[in-house]
């Protein structure tokens, strides 16, 4: 389901809406990512690896759209308040809003192929996540707990 989700779904979306802009010369696509997607990580192999597919994938779409004056853009969400976040039992109270993250978004469509929210801290934190030096000890590191092992375990 992930892989249908992220991969096939959204490479269907982009294609078909993309195609409805070319021919006026404008618009604008946003892709969804996660910072999963800089480290592999215990139980999250699949969706890591959907969202490391998304960013790649879109920087390349970003530059093959450039040219037609499509923007595109790859946003790597970071901690959000959701609700189903809330579900999980996490605390929100820090996380960013929904309507931050589409400000934010929309601020940066155009200007770049991917955007990290949370500002310079979090975009420091996926250089040290994609570096090459220690990737072993870092992927045990920061493993995500098993669900029976994490906050909705209580």
């Amino acid at each position: 389901d992930l892989i249908g989700v992220n991969v096939i779904n959204q490479a269907d979306f982009v294609h078909h809406y993309g195609a409805l802009m070319q021919p006026r010369g404008r618009g604008g696509i946003v892709t969804t990512g996660s910072t999963a997607s800089y480290l592999g990580s215990v139980t999250l192999a699949t969706y890591g690896g959907v969202k490391a597919f998304s960013r790649i994938w879109t920087e390349a779409v970003w530059a093959e759209c450039a040219p037609m004056g499509i923007d595109v853009l790859h946003l790597v969400i970071n901690f959000t308040a959701t609700p189903f976040m809330a579900r999980a039992g996490y605390d929100i109270s820090g996380a960013q809003s929904p309507d931050e993250v589409a400000d934010e978004a929309f601020a940066a469509l155009g200007k770049e192929p991917v955007h990290i929210m949370g500002g310079e801290k979090a975009l420091e934190m996926m250089k040290r996540r994609n570096s090459i030096e220690n990737r072993a000890e870092l992927i045990h590191t920061i493993a995500t707990p098993k669900r029976e092992d994490g906050p909705r375990a209580k």
